[in-house]
């Protein structure tokens, strides 16, 4: 017996893999026009992953306005890393060392930007929305397809089936789940949707240093973020969040930096900070004293790069398809 999926969007379920930025993005869009939207996502809750980091809203403000309902667009300045600021043409740009000199190579205008902390933005994005925590898929199936009196394939709801032996049916199934994207492995053969490494090491400090002088340093490089390019390394600096406006020594701020390198090559660490501390030098002020300050006790998280080169799978009639790093995890910068 053939089970017709819901063709008007007033009745149809959508099932999001993965409630990260992207996915909490389509969940509002999809409700907002109408679809019925369920997130499943296989951490415990919104606070499980620890690691932030920090994400420039620029071109796409736009598309946030038409995709997110009016309450959770006031709620968005909550996510911005320095509120208090007063944003104008100066601090609305991102500026570019050199990373030898020290001497400014430029300034990209970012006219109406903000940057934001990524698990701040995400718990803005959650409000309002059906997240089933503590769901890992482990399956995708169509268990009541069947034929028409046509002979063609007749279209019937998605199931999915969790680690948890429950399973849910939608009419349409989204992949928002990363770059390691398990709704892509179930689409693909395990070749085709493996990640592929990039040879570009990425590493976050996430930085309290209790001392206004040294938040100073971050901030005159520039009051939300600055960036410098080096021989060795690309590195960058900036303001993650303000607890009290008129106290520096509160702000926590942030270093990334990026070189070539593999997971394979990276020895055991005992202590990341202090690796990254024992393998950067030359890097121009403040950049290389930024990183040479930080507590040893700092979040500091290092990784490999990857990509994925997308290849063509079956959609299944378009019922189950990918977005954001699942479909499309690209490099943050090629040398």
């Amino acid at each position: 017996m053939a089970v017709d999926a819901q063709s008007d969007k007033s009745s149809a379920k959508v099932a999001i893999i993965g409630a990260g930025l992207t996915g909490l993005l389509v969940a509002h869009g999809l409700t907002k026009n109408g679809f019925k939207v369920s997130v499943f996502d296989s951490e415990t809750s919104i606070d499980t992953r620890l690691r932030d980091w920090t994400i420039l809203l620029h071109w796409a403000m736009p598309t946030f306005e038409k995709l997110l309902p009016e309450e959770v667009i006031k709620a968005l300045p909550g996510a911005i890393c320095n509120p208090h600021l007063t944003f104008n043409d100066e601090v609305e740009c991102l500026p570019c060392y050199n990373g030898i000199t020290g001497d400014i190579l430029f300034k990209s205008p970012l006219p109406g930007s903000r940057r934001v902390s990524r698990q701040r933005l995400r718990r803005v994005l959650a409000q309002g929305l059906d997240i089933k925590w503590g769901k890992t898929l482990s399956n995708i199936s169509f268990p009541f397809d069947d034929v028409d009196q046509s002979g063609n394939p007749a279209r019937s709801p998605v199931q999915l089936t969790f680690a948890d032996g429950q399973s849910e049916l939608a009419d349409y199934a989204l992949g928002t789940d990363g770059a390691s994207s398990k709704v892509r492995q179930l689409l693909l053969c395990d070749k085709d949707a493996e990640p592929q490494l990039s040879g570009f090491m990425f590493a976050t400090g996430i930085t309290e240093y209790r001392d206004a002088s040294k938040v100073e340093a971050v901030v005159k490089a520039h009051p939300v973020a600055a960036i410098t390019l080096g021989m060795e390394a690309v590195a960058g600096c900036g303001v993650l969040s303000v607890e009290d406006e008129q106290d520096m020594s509160t702000w926590t701020t942030f270093w990334t930096k990026i070189w070539r390198g593999s997971l394979a090559d990276l020895p055991k660490i005992d202590n990341t900070v202090e690796y990254i501390k024992q393998t950067t030098e030359g890097l121009c002020e403040p950049f290389q004293s930024i990183i040479n300050w930080t507590p040893p006790d700092s979040e500091c998280y290092i990784d490999e790069m990857k990509y994925w080169i997308p290849v063509p799978y079956d959609n299944y009639a378009g019922r189950v398809t990918l977005a954001g790093d699942a479909a499309h995890p690209m490099l943050i910068c090629r040398y």
